[in-house]
């Protein structure tokens, strides 16, 4: 029978409540992270590590090696962010104890588990996790003492087993893992029994599908709107304030008022006349033009602070009534300037 150490349970008491205390914090922070978002899915991954039976020795022993190399595949279905449901493999090495010539112990102990896993993201990539569940292990024990020769003992039962670690993502299906499994009296008082701690390195694969392609957004492109400066004239019966719209651009004053309104900038309206009358007369019938032309932009809409008004009287004629008695008309008119919008 393996000869080994009895370690105070108060000690594995302690680490027990620590991982529970650990597992309470993580449940509690995962319910606080769904901002995360996770596609539920399958995992599949294997691990190496080293394997510490605490307690599988004596005092006494000569050579004791109780780190040895074990290792193991794992499996599970995540639900979403934070819980998964875990299911695993290993084989946790084989551990050796020699107490002299011909008094020595070869073991070896095997185990499945199904935990519960909750993970708390602290990165986009990095994820604390906790597990905790039951493990069924096997562990036997052959070798030799001063009374048994060719002895061999097994031993098969179920534990409480808890793990703590974190998880970082490579890539969308590709994660590491490392983390520290405990298992409480592994063996019995045949085989000898040892407290199991196993510290590994685990690569997972993720059967995620993959995300669908975000739709591609089209920018289209507005070509900037340009302003041109632009002048038009009304033209006037004698003693009339209806007008005329003189130019190719607008076939009508709604399309002319229209375009002023989406124009940029000041709106100058400049009113003349003809030469017939007083320069005081014709300065205030060039006035009264101007202004009627301004209200009627302002009920189609334009700003009444960009309007300009101006009068002239019979300054600036176009032709020379001297001259041309029967073109006298063209003088009376309201030229209207102002930033014409080319474009969207």
């Amino acid at each position: 029978m393996i000869k080994h150490k009895i370690y105070n349970d108060n000690y594995i008491i302690k680490i027990k409540a620590l991982l529970l205390a650990i597992m309470l914090i993580i449940s509690n922070g995962t319910v606080a992270s769904e901002s995360k978002e996770e596609q539920s899915h399958v995992y599949l991954g294997g691990q190496v590590g080293v394997s510490h039976f605490l307690g599988a020795c004596s005092s006494n022993a000569i050579e004791c090696k109780n780190y040895v190399t074990g290792g193991g595949l794992y499996g599970g279905y995540q639900f979403n962010s934070w819980f998964a449901l875990e299911g695993s493999w290993h084989d946790y090495g084989s551990p050796k104890t020699f107490y002299g010539v011909g008094d020595g112990y070869y073991s070896n102990a095997t185990g499945v588990d199904l935990s519960v896993k909750l993970s708390l993201p602290v990165t986009d990539n990095l994820d604390l996790y906790a597990k905790g569940g039951a493990a069924y292990n096997y562990l036997s024990v052959s070798g030799n003492d001063n009374v048994h020769l060719g002895m061999f003992e097994s031993d098969s039962s179920l534990d409480g087993i808890w793990e703590i670690g974190a998880e970082y993502a490579l890539a969308p299906n590709w994660s590491l893992r490392f983390g520290t499994s405990v298992i409480d009296g592994i063996g019995n008082a045949k085989t000898g029994k040892s407290d199991l701690y196993f510290t590994s390195l685990g690569l997972t694969y993720k059967f995620k599908a993959k995300p669908e392609p975000k739709p591609e957004t089209i920018v289209k492109l507005v070509p900037e709107a340009t302003y041109y400066p632009e002048q038009v004239t009304l033209h006037f019966e004698f003693g009339e304030s209806r007008f005329v719209v003189e130019s190719k651009q607008w076939h009508s004053w709604n399309e002319l008022a229209l375009s002023v309104k989406q124009g940029q900038g000041k709106v100058s309206i400049t009113g003349y006349t003809d030469a017939k009358g007083t320069d005081s007369a014709n300065d205030i019938e060039s006035l009264r033009r101007a202004t009627y032309a301004a209200d009627m932009l302002i009920k189609a809409g334009v700003d009444e602070e960009r309007i300009l008004i101006n009068s002239k009287g019979s300054a600036d004629p176009l032709v020379n009534e001297d001259l041309m008695r029967n073109e006298s008309a063209l003088n009376r008119r309201v030229v209207i300037q102002f930033n014409r919008r080319v474009g969207s």
